[in-house]
């Protein structure tokens, strides 16, 4: 595993975290108090929608860099131009036809959704705009498969980085010199898009001239090849929207617009917190990958149970102090709502973000099933469980008074019993080894989560705080207190022992 590189990408997708949660931090408030939550509810249903309409698209993307990564690798670089221009050709098309349903329900959006007479074109323009971004990014976005099979995710990040400060501009310039509109969301998003996309590829064209995007490279077998294995992703898309992605629109259904945009509030900091677990496990990916088109299997096992310590260690104490401290950090962020919707929005957070207690020690397990392309048994019971959330869902708000609890709870229920029962399971299974191999990190991480989670809320519950600056000055050293924790309840001695050593070396200037 290159270690060097394994860092620059880490540190990147970082940053680019960091910078997407600030955007995310300052907006949301400034439009829920200026615009009402149910306005910044729709920017939300918005996104959800475009990942509605990804399914028609994900079987081809999904293994697209798979393939072109091992064929990278190899130094086939023909086969991997067929890969490549076949994909972009392919979803270039889709792109031009999918347009037109799109436009039509921009143009019909009050029939499709519940929304508010006096919002209605200020919501159809924010829903243009970014049905038009994420066209751009369908048909244009492949060109980040060489990215990450140069293992270059740390560019990748830069260029993240740049367009979060560039969307983050234009949302200062236009909500501060003139008057507020959400569509400024959806403006911001496609100017970066449109940014992005270019950069990328002009980088492409830099790190990867081997591999070409021309006519000449299509055919319909690699679009065959391709959709063969990945229809399994566009089926595990669909079981994602089924358990999380309906949760707006059956709200703003079955419910009304306004506890759509209190959930879609409590959904903020939870999606965040879902990216950076994903942005620390993702990074292992390419080594991942490259390890075993390479046959190495020693090293595609260090890599995974390494990917999966670090990312239980990195990403759990944010989502156990957000837990401890959330309640805090509403009242602060959120000075709109009263203290009723304050306390619903804690408690939906908290629903949230229970499965991703658990799914930080695991995360890097779903990249053996996609690297292995073992994914039809994952992806038909993740389906089936999908199926059931919104069943049950339907059930309960029409027989009981739950309400938006059962849109954001049951799926919770569900998803952790997956964690737990199958996910470890089945990669080992996929891997040939014991089926117990996964479980030592999990185990430890239910430990982690146990201990850590007590002491963080005990720590909250002997403090107060009216300002941020007393909220920061008890989080620093209650995370502090947490990594501790944290640090010695996941590695063993002697992995302790190294991790010290490698840090003072590094402060003294050793290699």
């Amino acid at each position: 595993m290159n270690k060097k590189r394994l860092s620059l990408n880490l540190i990147g997708q970082l940053v680019s975290f960091a910078c997407s949660l600030g955007i995310g931090f300052f907006l949301t408030p400034y439009i829920v108090s200026n615009l009402g939550q149910e306005t910044y509810g729709f920017v939300g249903l918005a996104n959800n929608f475009t990942s509605y309409i990804s399914l028609f698209t994900i079987a081809i993307d999904g293994m697209l860099s798979r393939y072109v990564t091992i064929e990278y690798s190899k130094k086939e670089h023909e086969e991997a131009s067929r890969y490549l221009s076949t994909a972009f050709i392919a979803k270039a098309a889709i792109s031009l036809i999918l347009l037109i349903p799109m436009l039509l329900l921009v143009s019909k959006l009050e029939y499709v959704v519940n929304v508010s007479s006096g919002i209605v074109q200020d919501v159809r323009i924010l829903w243009l705009l970014i049905f038009l971004a994420f066209l751009g990014n369908l048909s244009f976005g492949s060109f980040n498969t060489s990215l990450f099979a140069a293992n270059r995710l740390d560019i990748q990040a830069v260029i993240s980085v740049l367009c979060n400060l560039l969307r983050a501009s234009v949302l200062i310039i236009t909500f501060a010199f003139f008057p507020a509109h959400v569509w400024y969301v959806g403006f911001a998003t496609l100017l970066s898009s449109i940014v992005s996309l270019t950069v990328t590829y002009l980088i492409k064209k830099h790190i990867m001239p081997e591999v070409k995007v021309s006519p000449k490279y299509f055919n319909f077998k690699y679009i065959k090849r391709l959709v063969v294995v990945g229809i399994w992703n566009s089926l595990n898309k669909l079981q994602q929207i089924l358990t999380d992605g309906l949760d707006l629109l059956i709200t703003n259904l079955f419910i009304n617009g306004a506890e759509m945009g209190l959930l879609s509030v409590a959904k903020t900091i939870p999606v965040h917190i879902s990216s950076l677990i994903s942005t620390v496990a993702s990074s292992f990916d390419p080594s991942m990958t490259i390890s075993y088109a390479k046959n190495d299997k020693s090293e595609f096992l260090y890599s995974t149970k390494f990917a999966m310590k670090f990312s239980g260690f990195l990403c759990s104490i944010p989502i156990l102090g957000f837990i401890a401290f959330g309640t805090k950090f509403y009242s602060l962020w959120m000075p709109s709502l009263n203290a009723d919707e304050i306390s619903k929005v804690q408690i939906l957070s908290v629903l949230t973000m229970l499965p991703q207690i658990f799914s930080v020690y695991i995360y890097p397990l779903y990249t053996v099933n996609t690297i292995t392309t073992k994914l039809k048994v994952p992806v038909l019971l993740s389906l089936c469980i999908g199926v059931a959330n919104v069943v049950i869902v339907y059930v309960l708000l029409r027989t009981t008074g739950l309400g938006v609890y059962a849109v954001a709870g049951v799926s919770t229920i569900m998803w952790t019993l997956r964690v737990f029962l199958f996910v470890p399971t089945y990669a080992a299974w996929s891997l040939k080894m014991k089926l117990s191999t996964f479980y030592k990190p999990l185990l430890k991480g239910v430990l982690n989560v146990v201990i850590t989670g007590f002491v963080l809320c005990l720590i909250s519950y002997f403090t107060n705080a009216n300002s941020w600056t007393e909220l920061a000055l008890i989080c620093l050293p209650a995370g502090l207190v947490g990594y501790i924790f944290c640090f010695f309840i996941m590695f063993e001695r002697s992995e302790r022992e190294k991790v010290i050593t490698m840090v003072k070396n590094k402060l003294q200037g050793k290699r």
